[in-house]
């Protein structure tokens, strides 16, 4: 079963992840990578919730969405790179 998942940076050793399909199952974690792992778990136990069958293995396909801007501090990492010199 293939997943799309968001993850955001909020700041150093903070990252977002949820899933757009299933409102409200989102996660925090301090890397990309435990994002992804805590995602699966949490994508998991979401369908579960519902009486819905789970393969067993859960492929995340990771977007980053482009121009977010989170807190106070001014433009993204996203978006300062992608801004020309």
């Amino acid at each position: 079963m293939r997943v799309v998942i968001s993850v955001v940076e909020l700041s150093v050793d903070l990252y977002k992840a949820n899933c757009p399909a299933l409102p409200g199952c989102v996660v925090l974690a301090r890397s990309r990578q435990e994002a992804a792992e805590r995602m699966s778990q949490a994508v998991s136990g979401y369908l579960a919730s519902f009486d819905v069958a789970v393969p067993g293995q859960i492929e995340l396909q990771v977007v980053e969405p482009a121009g977010v801007r989170v807190g106070p501090g001014g433009p993204s990492r996203l978006e300062r790179e992608a801004v020309p010199g």
